[in-house]
């Protein structure tokens, strides 16, 4: 009762324990890797000035909060060089800042004065892509444009500038709303040493394209096991990891590659809400779920997002804002449906149900903390959003990759019991047509044997011993080919020992097989069939590539009222490969199937058997008990 109280128990203690873990894990990354808790002076009113102990203690800042702001006006160095400057306030920027989403066609301009200190540089400066148009100044010159702010045309890319050491640098940066954009509100720009600003970006790159790189693997290698193995999950998860890496490829793009918000924004927003109808569509084929009209609905959400996502700069902050809303209850709703189905298939003991709870609650973790945590932007990480989607694909690549061994290994043994059988068949129809053309010559003989009667009797009465003597001998090899062409009275296994007899007798290896089994044995017809057939089989292999020396095929095969007893000793060549408990393939470099056949049958009836090779003769003994019907 305990037992079963603690089962039934378990799909709650799973999603408590993952949804703890996962909570810990997202507030570590707020507070180790968030530009706005990693510390640092901060501008005070349009300026900051840093000195070499600033420096030393913290070598890197985000520029958020105290800058000179401007709304309404581009103003480029010339505006602030005589002694009346305009009229400004004090603002912040990132999601600190506290600019709403505006009418396309807004514009302003952020100005801020760094003093830097003349020693511990070089000293750097990161800026980040602006979702929209804008135009930067250092120091008085115009080092970056991108789009057009006169007619608002987007263009985003994130650069590193070099800065002067122990001067004044004014940093001016005029950016243009583009609709629903909120692009004056963009991310806080990095301010450190050389090294350590590269540095971060450099790290940060190198995670991404790693991230990214394990995406592109997956769905390589679920697509080659999908063609080759007619896996239709496989296709499935190489789509969702192909929609992954869309998702993430125009924010890694960005880093080296000026470009505009169109079509690249659609194409990341479809790529999202792809992997979620995927992801889906996967757990429902798991565990055999109907869900058309589901995946039907999820379908045109995609393309509606794909709509919104390519028109998105020319709406309104009212259409945005309406679409964020549908979107997260959309989000939370594809994810309460996962922790659902996982739930239910891991309360009725379905396999692997237990993963996909443990990556479904993580999603529905980082989709809460999301919410909870609003002032996020990752260092060198992602969001809390694409770390869920990782925990996705790489907790599916783990679910996926036992579904397709076990796909694998089905048609690995179908194709092998394929072949088996078509051996056997093959052997069966060989050996019925030897026993078609000895039952054919018996007939002959019979038939002729009336005339070499009378011509014995003739003799007889003429009393001509030596012509019966003389007659006989010449009638003793017709009459010996009338001998039993057959092993034992079971006709699937006389068809397998003639085959290899056959096939010995060819090779000219010398063989001697008997084979004494009543009609009940300990294994099934087709059992009994796999262990001589891979035995003798194996056998007749090691003798064809032996080079010198005597070839030869001992087999003993007995069974009594207590266990089946079957030895056989065969000459090789005298070299074995032998790896970590298995013989190695002679054929190929795998493990020697056969072998492990056997060896899995008669472990299987709880009977004992042994492979020795010895020097020049390779020994099998299987003893196998007889079980009592009772």
């Amino acid at each position: 009762m305990k037992n079963q109280k603690l089962v039934s128990l378990r799909p709650i203690i799973v999603i408590t324990a993952s949804a703890i873990l996962s909570v810990l894990f997202i507030l570590i990354l707020y507070y180790a890797d968030n530009k706005y808790t990693v510390g640092g002076k901060q501008p005070e009113l349009g300026r900051l000035e840093l000195t070499l102990g600033d420096m030393e203690e913290k070598p890197y800042r985000y520029l958020i909060t105290g800058w000179e702001f401007y709304p309404d006006l581009l103003l480029g160095p010339d505006a602030f060089d005589g002694a009346e400057k305009p009229a400004g306030v004090t603002a912040a920027v990132g999601k600190y800042g506290q600019m709403r989403r505006n009418q396309r066609g807004t514009k302003g301009t952020y100005r801020l004065v760094l003093v830097l200190p003349e020693k511990g540089g070089p000293f750097a400066l990161e800026l980040p892509e602006i979702e929209g148009a804008s135009r930067v100044y250092i120091g008085g010159e115009l080092v970056r444009e991108w789009g057009s702010i006169e007619d608002v045309r987007s263009g985003m890319k994130r650069f590193v500038f070099p800065l002067t050491q122990g001067r004044d640098t004014e940093l001016i940066i005029q950016a243009a709303a583009l609709g629903a954009f909120h692009s004056q509100n963009f991310s806080p720009p990095l301010l450190g040493v050389y090294d350590a600003v590269t540095g971060i970006r450099d790290v940060g790159l190198l995670l991404k394209v790693m991230v990214l790189g394990l995406a592109v693997s997956a769905a390589g290698l679920s697509l080659h096991l999908a063609v080759k193995i007619r896996w239709w999950r496989g296709f499935l998860f190489c789509l969702f990891c192909l929609c992954f890496v869309g998702y993430q490829l125009w924010p890694l793009a960005r880093e080296r590659i000026q470009l505009g918000l169109q079509p690249w924004y659609g194409i990341q927003v479809f790529c999202f809400y792809a992997m979620l109808w995927l992801m889906v569509i996967l757990e429902n084929d798991l565990y055999r779920i109907k869900g058309g009209k589901v995946s039907a609905a999820m379908g045109i959400f995609c393309i509606l997002a794909l709509v919104y996502g390519c028109y998105a700069q020319y709406g309104t902050a009212a259409a945005a804002d309406l679409f964020s809303y549908i979107t997260q209850w959309y989000k939370f709703a594809i994810a309460c449906h996962l922790i659902l189905v996982a739930y239910m298939a891991m309360a009725e003991g379905m396999e692997r149900s237990q993963t996909l709870l443990v990556i479904a609650v993580v999603l529905v973790s980082a989709l809460f903390m999301e919410q909870l945590l609003p002032l996020y932007e990752p260092i060198i990480g992602g969001s809390f959003l694409t770390i869920g989607c990782v925990v996705i694909m790489v907790g599916m690549l783990s679910i996926l990759w036992q579904d397709m061994a076990d796909a694998f290994r089905a048609r690995t043994f179908f194709v092998t019991e394929t072949g088996r059988m078509n051996r056997q068949l093959a052997m069966q129809r060989e050996h019925y047509r030897q026993l078609n053309a000895r039952i054919e010559e018996t007939r002959r003989i019979r038939h002729d044997m009336r005339h070499h009667i009378r011509l014995l009797q003739a003799y007889a009465a003429e009393g001509n011993l030596e012509h019966v003597k003389a007659y006989l001998g010449r009638l003793s090899p017709a009459m010996d080919s009338m001998g039993p062409v057959t092993f034992t009275s079971n006709y699937a296994l006389d068809a397998v020992l003639c085959h290899y007899a056959a096939l010995a007798e060819k090779e000219k290896i010398e063989t001697d097989i008997r084979v004494m089994v009543p009609g009940r044995t300990v294994l099934a017809d087709d059992e009994l069939c796999v262990v001589m057939g891979n035995l003798l089989e194996n056998a007749v292999e090691a003798c064809k590539r032996q080079e010198s020396g005597r070839k030869f095929i001992f087999l003993r095969c007995l069974q009594d009222d207590s266990r089946l007893s079957i030895v056989l000793d065969n000459s090789f060549m005298g070299d074995v490969q032998y790896e970590k408990g298995y013989f190695r393939s002679s054929k190929r470099e795998s493990v020697g199937i056969g072998v492990e056949s056997v060896k899995a049958i008669v472990k299987r009836h709880g009977g004992i058997g042994t492979f020795v090779p010895e020097e020049k003769v390779f020994k099998v003994s299987i003893i196998l008990p007889l079980k009592d019907e009772g």
